[in-house]
């Protein structure tokens, strides 16, 4: 009961607050559906109900594992195997840690009005700022120029992005252009990037 009672509330909560994305729905369906199953089946077992009709039992039992084996086959089918999830989870922090990068490269030009020669010349522990690195291999980004003002950043991804990512995790980005385009195939990919001086000018004056 507490786990049907439950599910509705976040699954009423999420719609009315606009955020219900289909996979995470078709989750909470699929929970209601089982555990309303099962508790629709204790109901009736303190009435008695199961036991003046037997034959009525069996097959609600028998429904029931068919619907759990039912949710478990859809849920693989929407959503992909575990493995598959991981490695979108993957792509996604790599995506993450481009566009880190790629502000931090925004932001050097900006103070010293030069590109970095490397991504080297972004480590500063003073500012907070760690170059990341992949998440499953451990590796450094790959970074290069491209002329004055312009730069390539490279990532090797495991899956193909389904749509050209933008929002929460793939922030827009200002100054640079297609800079929030981070559609990608698998494989070795990279962006290249180009800062437009008339939307961010180098700061030559500090601010107090």
């Amino acid at each position: 009961g507490v786990t049907v009672v439950g599910d509705l509330i976040f699954l009423l909560n999420s719609f009315l607050g606009g955020a219900l994305p289909t996979a995470f729905a078709l989750k909470a369906l699929a929970l209601l559906a089982v555990a309303g199953a099962g508790f629709g089946y204790f109901l009736a077992d303190l009435r008695g109900y199961w036991q003046a009709h037997a034959s009525h039992a069996n097959l609600a039992a028998l429904g029931l594992m068919i619907a759990v084996v039912l949710s478990v086959v859809l849920g693989f089918y929407v959503m992909g195997s575990p493995m598959t999830q991981r490695m979108l989870r993957m792509d996604a922090e790599r995506v993450t840690d481009l566009s880190t990068i790629q502000y931090q490269v925004l932001s050097y030009w900006q103070k010293n009005e030069k590109m970095p020669a490397s991504l080297e010349d972004l480590d500063d522990p003073l500012m907070y700022f760690m170059l990341p690195s992949d998440p499953a291999t451990g590796t450094s980004y790959e970074y290069e120029l491209k002329g004055s003002l312009g730069f390539a950043l490279c990532a090797t991804f495991e899956k193909e992005s389904p749509t050209e990512m933008r929002g929460e995790f793939y922030p827009e980005s200002y100054g640079i252009k297609e800079g929030a385009n981070w559609k990608h195939g698998a494989g070795r990919v990279c962006f290249e990037r180009s800062i437009d001086p008339a939307l961010y000018k180098p700061i030559t004056t500090p601010i107090f």
